[in-house]
Order: structure tokens, then C-alpha cells, then sequence
């Protein structure tokens, strides 16, 4: 018989625009700062439950309300995940339309790396792209003058 040792969450995230991957454990408690006011009533709601005398009658029905909202606001988490990476992929679509304007291949690797990374410097996009600082900041200029409010 096989059990797993760990509890884990993954998320894969695939799109035209789009990927993103994720492992992580949820084995240990999470910090106060990273209770949501649900999810922090949720967690009050069992370490009351956790409190009951083991003969308690109630305790069972209630460990599965706890289950039941629990898994209801997963499906929230999730529709409004849902939304938001629809929302994201229209948003990178658009995007793409507007990279493909650009001639220089270059050109388009900058512009997608700044898209996917807007916080990077010259210097963090040269080693990220292993293009010359000279060809970036030449890139940029450009990017700038055909896009004048980007970066």
C-alpha cells in the first residue's frame, strides 16, 4: 500500500502566453499574515472543533459542515482563478498582436521579457536574453519611441 508523506498543492498553468508551475507543501501551519479573514474563521471553527470530547455527537457533523465550507470556498478560489487567467491570456493576446509588429526578433524577446518581467534593468535583461547591453538599450529606445507610454 503507498501513502504520501507530504501534502502537496500543484499548479500548472498553460496557455499560448502562459506558463506557470508550482509545488507547494501546505504540511505546515501558515503564519497569521497569510490567514484570509475566511480562511481564519475557518481555522478558529477547527481548533474549536478539535476541542470536542472524541463522544461528543455533534462532533462529526460538524468536522463535515467544516469540510463542506471549506471545499465551497476552494470552488470560489477557483471560479475567481478562473476568471482571472481568462482575463490575463485576452490581455496577452492583445499583447502578442502587438509584438508581432515588431520586425527584429530581438526586439520581441525584449519586449516579451519586460511584459513578463517589468521590474528588470538593462543589465537583467541582457544576461536574462544573452544579448549585448548595447542591443538592449538600442531595443529599448525603440521600444520606447514605437510605444510611448511603455516602461
Amino acid at each position: 500500500m503507498y501513502a504520501l508523506k507530504k501534502s502537496l498543492f500543484v499548479i500548472i498553468d498553460l496557455a499560448p502566453n502562459l506558463y506557470n508551475d508550482s509545488i507547494i507543501s501546505f504540511d505546515n501551519k501558515p503564519t497569521s499574515e497569510e490567514f484570509s479573514v475566511d480562511s481564519s474563521k475557518l481555522h478558529k471553527q477547527l481548533n474549536s472543533l478539535e476541542k470536542l470530547e472524541h463522544s461528543d455527537s455533534n462532533r462529526l457533523p460538524s468536522f463535515a459542515n467544516l469540510i463542506k465550507d471549506i471545499d465551497e470556498k476552494l470552488h470560489e478560489l477557483t471560479t475567481e482563478r478562473i476568471a482571472l487567467l481568462y482575463i490575463r491570456n485576452a490581455a496577452m493576446h492583445n499583447i502578442a498582436t502587438l509584438s508581432n509588429e515588431l520586425n527584429d526578433h530581438n526586439a520581441r524577446r525584449v519586449f516579451h521579457t519586460l511584459i513578463n518581467s517589468p521590474d528588470l534593468e538593462l543589465p537583467e535583461i541582457s544576461s536574462t536574453l544573452n544579448l549585448r547591453e548595447e542591443l538592449v538599450r538600442k531595443i529599448l529606445k525603440q521600444l520606447e519611441h514605437d510605444f510611448p507610454t511603455f516602461k
